[in-house]
Parts: C-alpha cells; structure tokens; sequence
C-alpha cells in the first residue's frame, strides 16, 4: 500500500526546547555552533545540556524542566542542517502527530573507513527499514518508529509526559520502546528526509562492530516490553550467526545452498551501495562490512538474551542541567 505523503506547512516559529544529553565531561562546543548557525529566531530556542551517565534519565529529567511543549532531541555530536528545525516544526503540530525526525548522515569530511559504515547502515540489505535513520529516503510520510533516530527527533512534551517518557532500563535505542506504545495508544509519526542532521562515524573497525553490538543487544532488551510480528525480523542476524556456527558439523552441499545465496546477496548489495553513493573504492571494503555487521547485530542479540538471565539493577547517576543561550 502506497504510504501517505504530506505537505508542508507555513512555519511560525513556535518556542522549541532543545534537549543534548552529554557525558560529564563530554564536548558540546559542536552542535553549539551548528546550533548557531540554522535559520530559526535564536530567541525562539532553548537550549538544555544535560551531563550524566544515563542518556535516557538524562532526556526525562530535561524534559520535566523544558519551557516548551515543542523538544527537539539531539546528541553532543549532532551537526544540525541550518533547515532541520524549520523542518520539524511544519510538521509537529498536526493532530495525533507525537514525534517527527529524519536521518542523520555521515559527515563528508569523514574518511573512506567511515564513509562506507554509513553506506552499510543506509542500506536495507544492511539495517532493512532503519536505514531511513541513516539516509534520506523518499518523501515526507506517516512513518512507524523503526525510522526514526533519538539524535534528531522532535517530541511534543504533552504526549511525551502523558506516555511516562523513555524507559531509563532501555540503552540504546530507548526511543523505539517509547515510539511503540504511543503508537499503540493512536498516536503516529512523520518521516522528513529533509529534517537533516550529520555525524562522524565510527573511526575503526572495532568500534564500528562494537556499536552493532550494542543495537542487537538493546534490541533483544524490547523485545521483553512491547513484542511485535514486525520485531522477528531482528532475529535473522541471530539465526544467521547459528547458522555459521553449525558449519562445523554440517558441510554437505545442500546444506551450503544458504551460503552461496548470502555472498551472491552480499556482493549484490555492496556494488548497489557503491553505485548509490558513486564510490567504487568502498565496493571491496563493504564486501566485508556488510557480514561484519549482520555477525556483530547477531551477537549482539544473543548476549542482549543472555543479559536477561543475569541479575541487573538500574543504577540512577547525578544529572546536571545547564541552559544554554545561542544569542
């Protein structure tokens, strides 16, 4: 069925609280300055450091001391669009519309490296539906919350206190708990590929399987809150990760079919990537960057299964909330 495009409003630029957790000594001087730059009325924005070690405390008790009903969340390495706050607000103030967000992109002055983790991450064969929060994907539409990104999404504050907020057991990934009930509760969302945000990738390979990881596990933890049909699809890298596995035992020919389909599937989708973002030199790296992700995800998932065996606590650290002038 062919998804509801919507139009543009004429912005008034209503007050908007921006809301940018950050570690206690974590940098800021960044997304301040692209803060600076968007064409917004400066006097129109409030803006909410939040230092601390839990993201998702952090964003509930900003929330609580925002002035606004409109918030825009982003992170400490958010570089905004000059547009993206005009983008958001022409679209938060329809009826039932709880949240609006776009993609964050990866920075052009990133290298080579990182460019291509950004290509297996905006690809479907990479992240399937999520891979809007990682590209700019078609046009404005109703959207569920797999395209959505926390770094760059705009909440209204009346729906987002109503629901209780974030989940603060939930990291990463809180915002698609949150996301799940409201949906369930009537509300929708609104995907905008021009609401644009850019950060740096990850700088090594290690750090980039790491943060694969670190989704299938916060992923495996959604799936003990709000289960749907659609969530299965998460599980396939786990099942793939099985399967490499039971090559040890099992080598008959029949048996290595799925192989061949994966690395015909593999190289299909690498020379698709490189084509899209007209860069040839990335086609031998992402041949090997689109397994280490499904591998690192499956992994991921399966310690996010082991994690709820083992006995956990929620731990609340010290929040600090500063507030921010861009004039």
């Amino acid at each position: 069925m062919k998804q509801k495009e919507f139009s543009q409003e004429k912005i008034m630029f209503p007050n908007v609280s921006i809301i940018i957790p950050v570690k206690p000594k974590g940098e800021i001087e960044k997304v301040i300055q692209s803060l600076k730059k968007v064409a917004y009325p400066k006097d129109k924005i409030e803006v909410l450091i939040v230092r601390g070690n839990q993201p998702s405390r952090q964003r509930n008790k900003a929330v609580k001391l925002a002035k606004n009903e409109i918030l825009y969340f982003l992170d400490n390495d958010s570089m905004v669009d000059k547009n993206a706050l005009n983008q958001a607000v022409s679209y938060i103030n329809r009826k039932d519309v709880a949240a609006v967000g776009g993609p964050a992109l990866t920075l052009p002055s990133d290298s080579l490296l990182q460019k291509s983790f950004g290509y297996v991450l905006g690809s479907s064969f990479g992240t399937s539906e999520t891979r809007h929060r990682f590209r700019s994907v078609g046009k404005v539409i109703k959207a569920k919350g797999d395209k959505l990104i926390l770094c760059n999404l705009c909440f209204k504050k009346s729906i987002f206190l109503k629901a209780g907020g974030l989940n603060e057991a939930l990291y990463p990934n809180e915002e698609n708990e949150l996301l799940k009930r409201l949906n369930a509760r009537g509300y929708y969302f609104i995907y905008n590929p021009k609401m644009i945000i850019y950060r740096s990738q990850r700088a090594t390979l290690f750090a980039f399987a790491r943060q694969i990881f670190r989704y299938g596990s916060g992923r495996m933890d959604h799936f003990f809150y709000l289960l749907s049909v659609s969530d299965l699809v998460f599980l396939i890298p786990l099942f793939f990760c099985f399967y490499l596995i039971s090559l040890i035992f099992w080598s008959n020919f029949y048996y290595l079919v799925p192989t061949f389909i994966y690395l015909f599937l593999n190289l299909l989708f690498s020379f698709e990537a490189a084509f899209q973002n007209k860069n040839w030199v990335s086609l031998p790296l992402l041949l090997f960057l689109f397994p280490l992700e499904h591998i690192s995800y499956g992994l991921g998932t399966f310690w996010g299964m082991i994690k709820k065996i083992l006995p956990s606590k929620v731990r609340k650290s010290k929040v600090i909330i500063e507030r921010k002038r861009l004039v």
